[in-house]
């Protein structure tokens, strides 16, 4: 699996598992398919709008600050590596409630139940 580092590898992604073409996606998602082309072969001028990733964010179910990492990773504290970790916590968020609980009882050190004997 190749690692997303830019918008345009995102959307794509996103076409694959859903098996659509870029129209679609863009009918889909509620943007000019020439934008998304823009995108996916890197020559949209400057940054897209927030408008543009809110919507590409609603279509998708991701985190609109997964989609700004992709087209501005310099303006994040957070390094691009971490990427993945961002989708992780959305895959979790999408889990059921069963699932996330069992996920923070292993992830958050509890420690009022754990009493130390000396």
């Amino acid at each position: 699996m190749n690692k997303i580092t830019t918008l345009g590898e995102f959307i794509l992604a996103e076409m694959k598992k859903r098996k659509i073409s870029e129209r679609e996606f863009g009918k889909n998602a509620g943007i000019a398919h020439n934008t998304l082309g823009g995108f996916i072969n890197n020559t949209h001028k400057g940054y897209p709008s927030l408008g543009v990733l809110l919507k590409i964010a609603n279509y998708t179910n991701v985190d609109i600050c997964y989609l700004m990492m992709l087209v501005a990773p310099d303006a994040f504290r957070t390094p691009v590596s971490d990427l993945d970790a961002l989708a992780i916590g959305q895959k979790v968020r999408k889990a059921s409630r069963p699932i996330r609980q069992a996920i923070d009882r292993m992830l958050i050190e509890d420690t009022s139940d754990d009493e130390i004997e000396e």
